[in-house]
């Protein structure tokens, strides 16, 4: 099991050393700074899950490095040092994303290991959480990808794969409803294959479906994208044409007749 990575902040090596010995009792990793910028090199070396900080240093405050810290490695929780007459300065840490603070001199150092658990727990969830939701976006475009192939299986002839006779049915009372609002046409063309059963018998069924399934490619292909091509059922097809005259119509069906 991964120890989980703090990283202590402090000028005063005595008590990074209480709380190294305290953390590590605890069975966290840890890893000391003696100042802000050195805490700013080792947060780019690893990923750390907290980092405690003293908010009374030279060169840089521990104000600083939460802020820094907050807004380079937002995963990482931090937990401010303080003294009881700096009150106010704990409360503006809390302000600005810390997640708790601990007073010094420590009085119970108990209360150390319960701070930093607390935090690395609120991690651990967060680390948690975003997995969870990265496999229910995951699962989500799966079952969007497996629904559009069950809804197209549902509106589709299973020999041809032009649209079923249900699909058909549909469309054809949308645009009706459609050319009743718009004041707009459609025509309707019917195909029908002509002496099929003779062939079927002749032939077998298997060249049979094999001649229905090269209509279908042909009907496909000859007519527009916004057409609804789709088998009536057995050797009889039939194309809705939305914004299409009836002569128009009658010009195609003639086509593709010839």
């Amino acid at each position: 099991m991964v120890k989980p990575e703090i990283l202590i902040v402090d000028d005063e090596m005595f008590v990074r050393s209480v709380l190294v010995q305290v953390l590590e009792r605890y069975g966290y990793a840890v890893t000391e700074a003696a100042d802000g910028e050195q805490a700013l090199e080792r947060l780019k070396e690893k990923k750390f899950a907290l980092v405690i900080t003293d908010i009374k240093m030279p060169v840089m405050s521990g104000l600083e490095v939460l802020k820094k810290t907050r807004q380079s490695y937002p995963d990482t929780q931090v937990i401010i040092i303080t003294s009881h007459a700096s009150l106010d300065t704990a409360v503006e840490a809390l302000r600005f994303g810390a997640y708790d603070y601990l007073f010094k001199p420590f009085e119970d150092l108990a209360l150390i290991s319960a701070a930093a658990s607390r935090a690395i727990e609120t991690v651990r969830l967060t680390e948690e959480n975003r997995r969870l939701l990265a496999t229910l976006k995951k699962q989500n475009r799966e079952l969007e990808r497996t629904n559009k192939i069950l809804e197209n299986v549902a509106c589709r002839d299973g020999l041809t794969g032009l649209f079923n006779h249900r699909y058909f049915q549909d469309s054809l009372r949308s645009e009706i409803d459609r050319c009743q609002r718009e004041n707009d046409i459609f025509s309707l063309i019917f195909f029908d294959l002509d002496h099929f059963k003779i062939y079927n018998d002749a032939h077998g069924h298997l060249e049979g479906d094999y001649l229905l399934r090269q209509l279908a490619i042909i009907l496909e292909k000859n007519f527009r994208y916004s057409d609804v091509v789709a088998r009536y059922g057995g050797e009889e097809f039939v194309v809705i044409l939305p914004g299409t005259s009836k002569k128009d119509a009658q010009h195609m069906a003639e086509n593709m007749r010839g």
